[in-house]
């Protein structure tokens, strides 16, 4: 009797350490949330760098409707004509249009603006309108408020907040997002006609759940750079957690050239194992 009871003990506990190893987060788990979190950011700062860009252009030409590369854009003044400085401005991408990156997007963007971008306090709300980027449902929203621009640093500083984010894969599966960051605009600010030689330091954390139910967090540890004319985030190092364990550092400098190229590529080191990944799209 003695001898059945230390068995089934022994295999009781065998049979809790198998559930835990199996539960624990693994390398999977880590290439897996690398892949989905570039993803769910890189669609969201797209649509960011879309918003920005008309929330520019309708200052200057308000109340114009206009039709450019097959995307209606319409600025609506409201009941008071821009007197109170807000708008709203609809980014239509009818039912397909493919942009200079090969990414297929329909429906819209909804933006609700309120100030002039440089201004301190301006504020823009931005939703979608059953949007979809190659077959990929984006949901939720995202917030931008300008907090001034900083002597000390010499850069524009933007509050960027994403609450309810959501993408449904193709496939079905879904990955969500929220974020707190802050988004320094650092370079080209001085030349405002043009967008090519801009780049943002983007800090701050994000969490959420994985396409296969895993819930992550992310902090970002070396600031992530990012250009408007390159839809992948081009360097800075991020740590991963998944489950609430530590896993991973990312490194998106890795596969970077130089600021004239765009690379989607990043190196992710977890315990004693690197992988390579290409960010989905």
């Amino acid at each position: 009797m003695k001898k059945n009871i230390l068995l089934l003990t022994a295999l009781l506990l065998l049979s809790i350490y198998s559930c835990r190893k199996t539960e624990n987060p693994t390398y999977f788990d880590v290439i897996t949330t690398s892949k989905d979190e570039a993803l769910i950011q890189s669609l969201f700062d797209d649509a960011q760098n879309e918003s920005e860009k008309q929330h520019i252009a309708s200052q200057d030409d308000a109340l114009k409707s206009e039709l450019t590369d097959s995307v209606i854009v319409t600025v609506d003044g409201g009941a008071n004509g821009f007197e109170d400085t807000a708008w709203t401005i609809t980014i239509d991408y009818g039912d397909g249009y493919t942009n200079k990156y090969g990414w297929v997007k329909r429906g819209k963007i909804n933006i609700a603006v309120t100030g002039f971008y440089r201004m301190k306090g301006s504020k823009r709300v931005m939703i979608f309108d059953n949007y979809f980027v190659n077959n990929q449902k984006v949901e939720g929203q995202h917030v931008v408020e300008n907090i001034g621009f900083d002597s000390t640093t010499l850069a524009y500083n933007f509050k960027v907040t994403v609450t309810n984010g959501k993408l449904t894969l193709a496939d079905g599966k879904i990955i969500t997002w929220e974020s707190e960051r802050n988004r320094a605009w650092t370079k080209g600010y001085d030349t405002p006609l043009s967008i090519f030689d801009d780049e943002y330091s983007i800090t701050g954390e994000a969490h959420g759940v994985n396409s296969e139910g895993k819930a992550f967090t992310k902090t970002i540890i070396q600031p992530l750079v990012i250009r408007p004319t390159c839809q992948f985030i081009q360097k800075g190092i991020i740590d991963i957690s998944i489950e609430g364990e530590h896993m991973a550092n990312v490194d998106y400098e890795y596969g970077y050239v130089n600021d004239q190229t765009c690379d989607k590529q990043a190196q992710v080191v977890t315990k004693n194992r690197t992988f390579n990944i290409e960010i989905q799209r």
